[in-house]
This record gives structure tokens, C-alpha cells and sequence, in this order.
């Protein structure tokens, strides 16, 4: 059980520090910092009488106020229990040749093609160019029967790439699937989510995870062709979504204030807790405008494993980002929290980072 390759396992840290997994001060996992909204006890207690009932197993109002939202059909949604259930889903229906990943790059893109047996190619961004997008290279690199998987924003860069080059790649490339996650998305300024004038062979995640502060919660959907759609549904297994999962979600969807003040709230967060740690002498943090931060260690001697290692004496927890290719045991990944939760990081970086 020691292969654990995400952020957010607060149990096992604090199975090791012997304390309680609340006293921790968890940055790997990037999650709204501000918590769950105000209305999702009452969601909760509303549900209650529906478990002794087995759950939808169509999503059918949960997909009928997505597809308002997005303005696209109840038949081109496909909810799952959360989006890695759909993300492990997709090879078995697309059955393609290659899995092409540009990377750095969330790390189950890789483990859901070789879960189904699937090659992997990587087209690696340039990091003297901050990761952008290698849209020529990933184009040069694909063939029919391709599938390409990436972020938008990526983790753990995050940066946006422009939607209107992910829909010309893909009119270009006709036989070629291209998925995209946008797990991250509800943090960014963006206003084109490429579910509109979407090319057949594009499909797009969707999660509420990360912005609602629910990844207990497991719930996301997927926007997609209506024939693709039905083929994956029916690989999936049944009442995959609860009841709790489906009522939060209709909910989550019609409280765009929290997201619109959340996005605010981040950005200024995040810029000041950039800034602060490009004060630290050894640390380089790149550009991002998702609710994390990439930064790289520049100092002899130091590591993330070891910063890690040094970091868990102050109840902190950040996310190396060796297991990330493309990356290595130099870099770091740290989600934006609150002001006070940012501030005692940046106390603890300059206290550790002053020792080397």
C-alpha cells in the first residue's frame, strides 16, 4: 500500500506522525481552501430518506440541469463517480492504439491507458519555455487511432491552454480522440470551456472536487458525442452515482456566486503567495492560474523528498512531484489555502530553506 501516487493521503501521514489527520495543514491536495458550502448539510439531511432506495441510474436530472447549464443535450452526459471513474473508463470505450500525454501532466492519464494495456507516448513541454502547450510537437507525434489525454488547466503547471487550438488539432486530426479534463477549470478566468462547437472527437470532463471542497463526494460528468456517450455508459456499472452525489451536484450547479468568488479570492491569494515565495532564496515558482503552484528547488543539498521530509515537522504536507514525467525530485506542488495556512508554510519554507 506504500505505491500511493496522489496528494491528499492526510491518513497515512498521520498514521506515521501519530496525531490527528485534522492538525495537518495539507498542501498537496488542491482543494477550494475556503471548504464545502454553506447549503450542503441541508442537502445532506434532505437526501436521507432516499437511501433505502438504489439511486438513478441515468442521472436523469442531474444530466438535465447540466445540459442546461452547458447547452448541450441530456443524451451527451455521462455522470460517473467522480471523474477518475471516467477517466478509466474511456480507454476501454475509444480503444485506441497509442495514448499520446503531453507532459508534465496529471499522473492517471498514464495509469488508465496501461490499466487497459494501452501504449503511451509522451510529448514533453519545454520547461525553459515554462511548459507551454507543445502544440507542433503533439501534432507531429500523432497518427489515426490515437488518443490524446491532457489537462486544462494542466496539474501540476497550470496553465491553460487555448481552447480554439484544441478544436482545430482535433478537426485536423479526425481519427484521432482527444480527452481533456477539466478538473481545474472552475479556478481559472476562462470563459470558453470547448463544450461549445465541440468536433466529434473531443470529449471533456467536467469535476466538482476541487472548487465545492467535496472530494468525499465522488462526482463528475463527462460532455461528449451522443453515440460515444451510450457506448461508455453502457461499459459502466450501474447506480455508479449515490444519491448524496447526485442531489450535491444539482445543487453545486446552481451556485455560480461561490465559484465566481472563489476564482476572485484565489487569484489574489495566489498571487501574493507566489510572490512571497519568490522572496525565498532557492526556490523558483512557476506561473499558474489554477488554485496550485509548480516550484522548483535550486539549492545544493535539498530536495523535495528531503523538503518534504522536514516539512512534516511542521504538520505540512506538500506534493512531490518526482512521479510526474517530465519532472524530478527537485519540484514541488502546493496548493493555494488560506492566507494563514499560506503564511505558515512560507515561515516554515524560509526557516528550512535557511538552514541549507
Amino acid at each position: 500500500m506504500k505505491d500511493w501516487r496522489h496528494g491528499g493521503d492526510i491518513w497515512e501521514v498521520s498514521r506515521a506522525l501519530n496525531c490527528h489527520a485534522e492538525d495537518l495543514i495539507d498542501f498537496s491536495a488542491s482543494i477550494n481552501p475556503f471548504g464545502p458550502p454553506r447549503w450542503l448539510e441541508s442537502v445532506i439531511d434532505s437526501v436521507k430518506p432516499l437511501i433505502v432506495h438504489y439511486p438513478d441510474p441515468f442521472c436523469f436530472h442531474l444530466r438535465g440541469r447540466i445540459a442546461q447549464q452547458y447547452g448541450v443535450l441530456p443524451s451527451e452526459i455521462l455522470a460517473g463517480n467522480g471523474t477518475s471513474e471516467l477517466l478509466y473508463l474511456l480507454p476501454r470505450a475509444i480503444k485506441p492504439k497509442r495514448a499520446v500525454i503531453p507532459v508534465p501532466s496529471y499522473v492517471d492519464y498514464e495509469y488508465s491507458a496501461r490499466a487497459a494495456d494501452i501504449g503511451v507516448v509522451y510529448v514533453h513541454m519545454d520547461e525553459k519555455s515554462g511548459f507551454q502547450f507543445p502544440l507542433d510537437r503533439l501534432e507531429s507525434t500523432l497518427r489515426p487511432g490515437d488518443v490524446v489525454l491532457l489537462g486544462r488547466p494542466n496539474n501540476p503547471i497550470g496553465a491553460v491552454s487555448e481552447a480554439e487550438e484544441i478544436r482545430t488539432l482535433a478537426r485536423k486530426n479526425s481519427e484521432v480522440f482527444f480527452v481533456v479534463d477539466q478538473a481545474f477549470y472552475d479556478f481559472v478566468g476562462d470563459t470558453d470551456s470547448l463544450v461549445q462547437n465541440r468536433p466529434k472527437n473531443v470529449v471533456v470532463l467536467f469535476s466538482l472536487t476541487k472548487i465545492f471542497a467535496i472530494p468525499g463526494i465522488r462526482v463528475g460528468w463527462l460532455v461528449g458525442d451522443e453515440k460515444f456517450v451510450e457506448r461508455l455508459r453502457r461499459l459502466q456499472a450501474p447506480w455508479s452515482v449515490n444519491v448524496f452525489a447526485q442531489a450535491i451536484a444539482e445543487r453545486a450547479l446552481e451556485d455560480k456566486a461561490l465559484i465566481e468568488l472563489t476564482r476572485k479570492s484565489i487569484g489574489k491569494v495566489r498571487g501574493k503567495m507566489a510572490r512571497e515565495i519568490r522572496g525565498i532564496e532557492g526556490l523558483y515558482v512557476y506561473p499558474s492560474e489554477a488554485n496550485f503552484l509548480l516550484v522548483r528547488i535550486q539549492k545544493r543539498g535539498l530536495d523535495a523528498v528531503k523538503l518534504r521530509e522536514l516539512l512534516l515537522n511542521y504538520k505540512i504536507i506538500i506534493r512531490c512531484c518526482d512521479n510526474f514525467v517530465g519532472l524530478d525530485k527537485t519540484f514541488f506542488r502546493i496548493s493555494v489555502r488560506s492566507e494563514e495556512e499560506n503564511q505558515r508554510l512560507i515561515n516554515a519554507l524560509k526557516e528550512v530553506l535557511g538552514a541549507y
